[in-house]
C-alpha cells in the first residue's frame, strides 16, 4: 500500500505536456520600420518603440546639451549684436547696452569711439552666430541620426543572425567532353557553394 501511495505521488508531480491555447502562445515582438520612425519624430520614441532603452538615455542627453549649446550661444549672440548695434548708432551714450562689456572701473567715454573695442563686440557677435548655427545644425544630425538608427533596428530585427548562415566553398572537378589541341582530355577546376 505504501508503494501505490508512492508511486501516485510520482505521477501527480510528473509533467504533463498539453496544449496551450492558442490566446496564450506569447508573441515575439516584431518592429515595424514604419512604426519606428513614426515613434522616432519624438527624439528617442523609436528606440522605446524598438525596446532599445539604453539608447535613450544617450539620444535625451545629448539633445538636450545640444539645446543648452543653442540656448547659450544665442543670448550671448543677442547680448554682442545689441551692444554693437548700440555703439555704432548715432548716440552710443544713450543707447548703452555697450557699457555693460567696458572693464570695471574704466571710463566709458574712452571707450565710445574705441575701434579696438567696436571689433571686439562685432567679433563676439559673429563668434556667437557661428557657434549657436553649428549648434542647429549638430541638433538636427543628431535627430536625424536617431531617427535613422530606428528605422535601421526595426528592420534589422527579422535579420537571421542564426549561426547555419555560414559560406561553404568546396573545390570540384568538371570533366570536359571536348578535348584541347594538344589532343588530352581537358580538366575544369571550379567552387561549389
Amino acid at each position: 500500500a505504501k508503494t501505490d501511495a508512492l508511486s501516485s505521488h510520482r505521477d501527480s508531480t510528473r509533467l504533463i505536456p498539453t496544449e496551450v491555447p492558442a490566446d496564450v502562445v506569447q508573441k515575439t515582438f516584431s518592429p515595424s520600420p514604419r512604426a519606428a520612425v513614426l515613434w522616432a519624430i519624438i527624439p528617442g520614441g523609436g528606440q522605446v518603440y524598438n525596446r532599445k532603452y539604453w539608447k535613450v538615455p544617450i539620444i535625451i542627453g545629448g539633445m538636450t546639451a545640444l539645446y543648452y549649446a543653442i540656448s547659450w550661444n544665442n543670448n550671448n549672440l543677442l547680448e554682442y549684436a545689441k551692444a554693437y548695434s548700440d555703439i555704432k548708432s548715432d548716440d552710443p551714450m544713450t543707447n548703452d547696452s555697450w557699457i555693460a562689456f567696458v572693464p570695471a572701473g574704466a571710463d566709458p567715454n574712452s571707450y565710445r569711439t574705441n575701434g579696438s573695442f567696436q571689433e571686439t563686440l562685432r567679433h563676439g557677435r559673429d563668434f556667437y552666430r557661428r557657434n549657436r548655427d553649428l549648434s542647429i545644425i549638430i541638433a538636427v544630425g543628431v535627430y536625424a541620426l536617431s531617427i535613422v538608427d530606428a528605422y535601421v533596428d526595426a528592420e534589422l530585427a527579422h535579420f537571421d543572425i542564426s549561426p547555419e548562415l555560414t559560406l561553404r566553398a568546396t573545390p570540384s572537378y568538371i570533366p570536359s567532353t571536348t578535348f584541347p589541341s594538344s589532343g588530352g582530355p581537358a580538366v575544369q577546376v571550379a567552387l561549389s557553394f
